[in-house]
């Protein structure tokens, strides 16, 4: 099996170039440091996913970094004290590379059986060092029932980990929601409560102390059911906020960000309607939003700021790559 990706990947690299620029290829994250910016790109022949990066003006340095029928995708930068690192996963697979394409290191999810389910990279120690998080499920589901967290010294090797009986966890992320410094992690878990008792989405926040989590906040649920949520300090105090993808009443979508007040969020500012909010991103150095949103029968991204508590429209663009900066 090995051989024949050894030889997929030969192949393909031939392709790339042969084809130059003339190869079809999706962007989708750029990374820029003070060298050179490379832009990581996903490609597909036949039934076969391709995962590569290549100087932003060039072909022919392109790298292969693994070809899969499932999935292949961009997880970011894990950075550390002695340089930084991008992350990849080929199929359950995390791989590690140095900023000059040179290959640093592997982490096995499990034997075919387990997926990563959601995933984040975070200094949640805050001495430098990023830990990877992740939810780990069964293959076929969309749930999952453990989460992993991971640290980087040279190989990454399990701190952390804890299974999940009836949360149903979906997503992790990580926030400074109360301003003081340390990161909470936030773990989306789809379950009933005593007040709400049907199954809906709910965001449940954690402490993160001595290398264990301490429940902090696990609300019945945000002011309306949504889809999925990022974090974001969008109005530069400090604290980040939730930023939702929320259900309206008619079915339409709406972005909703709310502020934590010391025993719970508060709404604080909700977007104008969308017929589907398809994703929400955010990038390292700005306080915007970027959202695919679907417009009058057009699929577009649309950049919105939030300023004097309303939500406000910067910008529309046909497509968008995010970005990430490295020194």
């Amino acid at each position: 099996m090995m051989q024949k990706k050894r030889i997929l990947i030969l192949f393909f690299s031939i392709v790339l170039i042969f084809l130059g620029m003339n190869f079809k290829f999706q962007r989708i994250l750029h990374i820029k440091y003070e060298k050179e910016n490379i832009v990581c790109f996903k490609g597909q022949f036949l039934n076969y996913i391709m995962l590569g990066m290549k100087p932003e003006k060039s072909i022919i340095n392109a790298k292969i970094l693994g070809i899969t029928k499932e999935t292949a995708e961009f997880l970011g930068v894990l950075r550390t004290n002695k340089m930084e690192y991008i992350v990849c996963r080929i199929e359950d697979d995390l791989k590690i590379y140095d900023k000059n394409k040179k290959f640093a290191c592997t982490y096995k999810i499990g034997k075919g059986k387990k997926k990563i389910v959601s995933f984040c990279i975070e200094d949640l120690n805050n001495d430098g060092n990023d830990e990877i998080l992740l939810i780990i499920g069964k293959k076929g589901e969309k749930i999952g029932n453990n989460m992993q967290i991971l640290s980087f010294d040279g190989g990454l090797k399990e701190v952390y980990n804890k299974f999940f009986s009836t949360l149903n966890p979906w997503k992790v992320q990580t926030a400074d929601v109360d301003g003081d410094g340390k990161k909470e992690i936030a773990i989306g878990v789809y379950k009933k409560t005593k007040f709400y008792p049907i199954m809906e989405k709910r965001p449940f926040i954690y402490e993160w102390r001595d290398g264990r989590i301490f429940p902090k906040w696990r609300g019945s649920r945000l002011s309306k059911p949504f889809d999925d949520y990022i974090f974001l300090d969008i109005d530069e105090d400090k604290m980040d906020e939730i930023i939702a993808i929320e259900v309206l009443k008619d079915g339409r979508k709406t972005i909703n960000a709310y502020k934590w007040k010391g025993f719970g969020f508060e709404g604080i500012g909700e977007s104008g309607g969308y017929e589907q909010i398809y994703k929400i991103l955010k990038e390292d150095e700005n306080n915007k939003i970027y959202a695919k949103v679907k417009d009058q029968e057009n699929i577009i991204w649309v950049v919105l700021i939030y300023k004097d508590g309303r939500w406000m429209l910067q910008d529309k663009v046909c497509d968008y790559v995010p970005i990430v900066y490295m020194k």
